[in-house]
Order: structure tokens, then sequence, then C-alpha cells
């Protein structure tokens, strides 16, 4: 089990600076929006407690103008009594005033006209007044009532809301510091666990956590990386593996026939020349396949973006096969057909099919090319002895060859399957391994047809 490792202050830094990054930007943004609605909070109780103002002062004008009404003298005598907490005054057509509260009397400046606003009057106390002036037959009226409980009103809820508001952003600060820290737990801890993962050891997995949110497919998608890998550095591993024994096994003949040849010379030192002029050639041939696997891996195949005519090619390799003389060569069923890509890998790939129907052929191969919906298909078959099921995917590994072909004198160096099939996806399509109508192999080879 990995051992728990550390994160450096830097790694400390990064984190909390990301947790500080986002506590931050949301705190600011609570703010914000709390400030605005504290703003319009107070902003609309302030109108509503000054309608309701306006609303008694109306109410208050309005019983004043019917007593003057029914009053049977001027001035009429009203009570000054009544409703103490609404000022009021009546004055005549010269602006001279008649009668009113107490506290109003003194204040000057009317004019006829219905106005209702605020005004520089203020009552006793200094609070401001809010005035309703209405005219009469004889003068005005006018009505007032100061505006001291809807400004202590506004006041203490802007003195709670400038207390709650920095209350509710720490609070809410502590939360999203809690809750994004737990957020980033299993992120630190799929940090941590990569961070020991090297080389010589990819079985193991970073910690996936349960559920379907983003942390967790992130951690399925990590593990299906590091799963790819995996397979990659094996697959890597077997090959240079692979390699080494395919090398190793001419270089060693070549080197036996030498030191035999020197320590007992022969009278015809030919022979020798000869064998080893063999090995020389298969080792020429084991690198070139490797180079085109080299490049395979490396994408310098898809790279590569031309017309190329298949039946050009099969044909080609069909007159090479009849050059041989010892097989019979079908290829009355190869039609045109027309693909996008690297010829000379096309051709390569072709050629691989060929020569392994050739080899394992007793006295036919068949090719057949025509194309099917929005593909291009080659089939090659051999009457030989086939694959056995159990085989036909690893046939196309590389250095993987039937049980029956491990020997040297097949002729095969084991990649040529698995080169061919790795062009074909290169270009998009494909080689598969066909179960055969009457025995022998039947190899198929499907590529995307040029667009018209």
């Amino acid at each position: 089990m990995a051992a728990d490792v550390e994160p450096s202050w830097q790694e400390r830094s990064v984190r909390g600076t990301l947790r500080l990054r986002i506590t931050a930007l949301a705190v600011a943004i609570a703010v914000v929006v709390l400030t605005i609605t504290g703003v319009l909070l107070v902003s609309a109780q302030h109108g509503l407690l000054e309608a309701q103002v306006d609303h008694a002062l109306i109410d208050r004008a309005d019983e004043l103008e019917t007593e003057i009404t029914a009053a049977d003298r001027w001035p009429p005598g009203l009570d000054t009594t009544a409703d103490p907490d609404i000022l009021w005054l009546i004055y005549d057509d010269e602006a001279n005033i008649l009668e009113g509260t107490g506290p109003l009397v003194s204040f000057g400046g009317v004019s006829t006209g219905q106005v209702m606003g605020r005004t520089e009057g203020t009552d006793e106390e200094g609070y401001p007044l809010r005035v309703l002036e209405r005219g009469l037959a004889r003068g005005g009226l006018i009505v007032a009532a100061d505006l001291e409980d809807v400004l202590i009103s506004t006041r203490t809820l802007t003195e709670l809301l400038l207390v709650a508001i920095p209350l509710v952003a720490l609070v809410l600060a502590a939360l999203l510091w809690w809750v994004v820290g737990r957020a980033l737990r299993p992120v630190e801890a799929i940090r941590a666990e990569v961070a020991t993962i090297g080389g010589a050891d990819l079985t193991r997995r970073v910690p996936q956590p349960p559920g379907d949110d983003e942390i967790a497919r992130l951690a399925r998608t990590m593990n299906d990386m590091l799963g790819r890998l995996q397979d990659a550095t094996e697959r890597q591993r077997r090959f240079v593996a692979d390699a080494s024994h395919e090398l190793r096994t001419p270089i060693t003949r070549m080197r036996a026939q030498l030191e035999v040849e020197l320590a007992h010379p022969t009278d015809d030192p030919r022979r020798a020349l000869i064998d080893a002029l063999g090995e020389t050639t298969a080792l020429q041939g084991l690198a070139a396949d490797l180079l085109d696997l080299a490049r395979a891996d490396g994408g310098a195949v898809a790279a590569v973006r031309q017309p190329v005519d298949l039946d050009d090619l099969v044909l080609a390799e069909a007159a090479r096969l009849r050059s041989g003389g010892r097989l019979r060569v079908d290829a009355s069923a190869v039609s045109a057909a027309a693909v996008v890509g690297d010829r000379s890998a096309i051709a390569r790939a072709i050629g691989n099919l060929v020569d392994n129907a050739e080899r394992h052929a007793l006295s036919r191969v068949t090719l057949d090319l025509a194309e099917h919906a929005t593909m291009a298909r080659l089939v090659v078959a051999d009457d030989g002895p086939g694959v056995p099921a159990a085989q036909r995917e690893r046939i196309f590994e590389r250095f993987g060859r039937a049980d029956d072909a491990r020997t040297r004198g097949g002729g095969g160096t084991g990649l040529g399957l698995a080169i061919a099939r790795e062009i074909a996806r290169a270009h998009g399509g494909d080689v598969a391994l066909h179960a055969p109508y009457d025995g022998g192999a039947r190899f198929v080879l499907e590529l995307p047809l040029a667009p018209d």
C-alpha cells in the first residue's frame, strides 16, 4: 500500500490559494447581493412608511375640510387638541394664519395650491415634516406630520443590516471554506496518489469517490488513463523483449557460423557466406518491420493524405505472386476502389497480407477487392492449414505467430500482420481474420473510400 506523501509547501500554497480564491469570490458576490438587497429593502421600507404618513395626512385634511365647511363662522374655531400627531393650520386669502396647532402656527411661507412633500420646516424636535396643502373657499389648509417614526424605523433597519451583512458574510466565508476544503479533499488525494505513481509500478490507481459527480468522473478518467498507460507499457516491454529475442537469434547463428568457419576452414567458404547473407537479409527485414511499427506508433502513417488506387496495388501484388510460379493466383474479382492515405504504407499492408498468404498457401491464393457502402474491402484468402479459432487475435499481436509457425523457417518475423493492422487503423480501417468457408485463411482489409 502506498505511503502517505506530505505535500510540499508550494503544493499546499497552491491548494490554499484555490480554496481562498473560491471562498473570497463567493463571499464577495454574496456581500454585493446582500448589500443591494439591503439598500432596496431600506428604500422600500422608507417609501412604505412615507406612504402611510401621506394617507394619514389626506384623511386628516378631509376631516378638517368637512368641519370647516360645516362651521357657520370664519375662522371656524376648530378643536386644536384632536389628533396631536398631525399638525394643521388655516390661513386666509392674504396668507395670514388664522388658527391651528401650536407648533405649526409659526410655520410661514405658505402658498396656494395642493402640495405634498418634504419642506425645509421641522417640528420642535428637529424632525422634517411631511406637508399637505389644500385650497379652501376663503384661504387654505395645511396639514403636516413629522417623519420621526419613519426615520427611526429606517435607521434601525439600516443599523441592523450593517451588523447582519458582515456577520452573514463571516458565517458564509467559514461555511464555504469548510465546504470547498471538503470538496477539494478527493482532488488532493488523487494528486497525492498520482505523485507517487512511477513508471515502474503502473498497477496502482487513484482513489475513486462514490457517486457520479465531476470529481468521481475525474478519478475514473485518471484510472482509465493509468490503465491505458499500463497496457501500453506492458506491450512496449513485451515488444522490446520479443525484439531482443528475435534479433539475438540470427545474430547468434551468424556468430556461430563464422566462428566455426574460422576454427575449421572448409574448402568452400561460400556456404558460410551464403548462410550469413541469409541471416543478414532476415535482420534487414526485421529492422524494416520495426521501423514501420515505430512510424505507425508515432502517427507518421496517418500524416500523409493522397489519393490511392487500391486495385493497382492489389494487381501488382498478384503479378508478383504469379512470377514465383508456385501458386495459382485468382484476381478476377478485383474491381476499382480508391482511398486516401499513405500509398507506400497501404502498399506495405497489402504486401504483408499477400506474403502471409504466400507462405501458408498450398496451391492457391485468391484476391477480391470491391466497394461496400463507405468502405473498400480487400479479401486475401489462401488454401493453407488456416488458423485455430483460439489464435485468430493473437496472430495480430507483435511477434505473434500460430503455434505451427513459430520457427524461423516459416520466413516471417511475426510483425507483418501487426503492421498491416496498425496501418489500416491509422487510416480509419481495420484488418480481421474471418472464418473461411472451405478451409485456409481469409484476411479482410477495410479502408474508408475516398470522398467523391
